[in-house]
């Protein structure tokens, strides 16, 4: 993985971090909210950069958030093919 790569799971991990907190939610919270047996540790490895959501869990994670995988990837603003979500 390059550092480019890398950095880039960083940002989508500090994105969705920010976003769970902004909603005053845990892992654990979150995590139950997913219901498809992602665990608290796959996110909290996921914010910390360490793993990389798989394209239906970066959705899964959205729609659990109220916000689109498109945000969560590229904090960019916008309609969400994939969650039928935003603008």
């Amino acid at each position: 993985m390059s550092a480019d790569d890398e950095w880039a799971d960083h940002l989508v991990g500090e994105r969705i971090r920010a976003r769970r907190l902004s909603l005053d939610l845990t892992l654990r919270q979150l995590a139950a909210r997913l219901g498809n047996g992602v665990t608290e540790s796959q996110i909290s490895r996921i914010e910390a950069g360490k793993g990389k959501p798989r394209g239906a869990t970066l959705v899964c994670l959205a729609k659990a958030m109220r916000t689109t995988a498109i945000e969560l990837a590229t904090g960019r603003r916008g309609y969400c093919p994939f969650c039928g979500r935003g603008k």
